[in-house]
């Protein structure tokens, strides 16, 4: 289980009341900001000595805190029941007060009103706590163990001794400091999700490739952080967790065994079916590290800061340059921000492999004179039969769930017009509730979680449709 990824499919889904144990605040509400700015959701939190108040970069909405920074849980409960405003609450002294009626009155009753879409998850957290049986059907439950700096390096530490033993005694050039903002990076991630991200950094050759000391100490550090419109990708997935792509798969290795120069490539298609996971287990094919160009914040640097990342970028000598929702944002920047998009696609593209990811209503992108620039066109389309089998197979996979009991052909059957997405958010809320119930799981609970999602299909399909058609003459299919 990939516990970020899981635990953000549980608030995305029908569990408005999230109760996290853990005896690190500050280091679960790093992880709860992650999720709520994914999903652009204003975070609160709410303790007994300094009330409530909003975190993160966002604004704090005056109007929401008219009533002050309120110390009594009830005040803040009733607020939040009042006010129809979306966010992530956080309520870390509550546990004492879950024996008061009125207390759990005012839980159910943000529960059960009509927010009229409006997203309000309510997350309770201590080091310890038991929910009363009125609010057990409305919640979920998890513990997480998240590692301080001193485990983060321990585990950085370990897995490079690992690395060089497996490569005849390779010398890592990760220094000190490398270690020390790599552990910052992952400040906020639980143990099981820091020890994959881990491993995939350093076995991704990320040691060998920034051993060129062309680039400094501060490039590689803000490199590692994450925290501007450049950095390494740490979310990472591997060919064998991408479920289906077989004619890009097939591709990806072809090139790689010709050893062929660096290409640029466009994935374009449906939504929610695997376009992000194919760009990262692009790095996985070619053993190379993958940096994240985040085109919201690019509008943010000076053409003297572009050649700056560019500098650097060279002195790294190659891997992955992925691009997320390209359409999303090249249609929406200026004719600036385009051109220096498009002087960072010339500038690297003799050195590194781009990777863009378009969604379904990405046509308009494709007549931008900024689209040529990827030579290498595959369509991904909805998944069919065999596709859907092989996606529910992994993800049980992932997380380690026993299939004996489950029929995968009824399943795929079950989940036809569902996107790869959907079809795990539906897994993983089956798993939930098979467990919260303290039932086997099997494939009745996983077919009632499909039946609940709305199909992807029914909402693409005239965007699809348009993309088919195109694709046949300039693109390839994923499968």
């Amino acid at each position: 289980m990939r516990d970020q990824r899981d635990v953000g499919i549980l608030m995305d889904g029908h569990h408005p009341i999230m109760v996290l144990e853990t005896s690190d605040e500050r280091l679960a509400m790093i992880f709860l900001s992650r999720l709520a700015s994914k999903r652009e959701l204003p975070l609160y939190q709410w303790t007994q000595t300094d009330g409530i108040r909003q975190l993160g970069l966002q604004l704090p909405d005056e109007r929401f805190f008219s009533l002050g920074q309120t110390r009594d849980p009830n005040e803040v409960l009733s607020h939040i029941k009042s006010k129809p405003k979306a966010g992530c609450f956080v309520l870390c002294d509550i546990h004492p007060f879950l024996s008061d009626p009125y207390t759990v009155r005012l839980l159910k009753d943000i529960v059960l009103q009509d927010n009229d879409g409006i997203q309000k998850v309510l997350v309770l957290m201590s080091h310890q706590l038991t929910m009363p049986g009125d609010l057990k059907h409305y919640s979920t439950h998890f513990s997480l163990p998240f590692p301080n700096e001193r485990q983060l390096l321990g585990m950085i530490n370990n897995e490079v001794k690992s690395w060089a033993a497996a490569n005849r005694g390779a010398m890592s050039y990760w220094d000190v400091n490398d270690m020390q903002s790599i552990a910052q990076s992952l400040e906020g991630y639980s143990t099981q999700d820091a020890k994959i991200w881990i491993k995939n950094a350093v076995h991704r050759e990320q040691v060998a490739q920034i051993g060129n000391r062309n680039s400094s100490a501060e490039v590689r550090k803000r490199l590692f952080l994450g925290a501007d419109a450049l950095h390494f990708e740490y979310d990472l997935c591997t060919l064998n967790e991408l479920a289906g792509y077989s004619h890009y798969k097939n591709w990806l290795a072809r090139q790689n065994a010709q050893a062929t120069e660096p290409q640029s490539i466009l994935l374009f298609g449906a939504e929610g079916c695997g376009k992000s996971k194919a760009a990262t287990a692009t790095s996985a094919a070619l053993s190379a590290p993958i940096l994240n160009l985040d085109l919201s914040l690019l509008g943010q640097l000076s053409k003297e800061d572009c050649h700056q990342w560019l500098a650097s970028l060279e002195a790294l000598g190659g891997g992955v340059l992925w691009i997320d929702r390209i359409d999303q944002y090249a249609l929406s920047m200026d004719d600036t921000s385009r051109k220096l998009l498009q002087l960072f696609l010339n500038r690297v593209n003799s050195r590194f492999w781009l990777v863009a990811t378009s969604g379904a209503q990405s046509m308009p992108f494709m007549e931008l004179e900024l689209s040529t620039a990827f030579k290498e066109r595959f369509f991904v389309d909805m998944p069919h039969f065999e596709v859907r089998k092989e996606i529910i197979h992994t993800h049980l996979s992932l997380r380690q769930i026993d299939q004996n009991s489950l029929n995968l052909r009824e399943l795929a059957n079950h989940s036809e017009g569902l996107s790869g997405t959907q079809i795990e958010q539906a897994l993983v809320e089956a798993v939930h509730t098979a467990s919260a119930n303290n039932d086997v799981l099997d494939s009745s609970h996983i077919i009632a979680e499909m039946s609940v999602q709305k199909p992807a299909l029914f909402e693409t399909y005239d965007y699809l449709d348009a993309q088919r058609k195109w694709a046949e003459a300039n693109a390839l299919t994923v499968d």
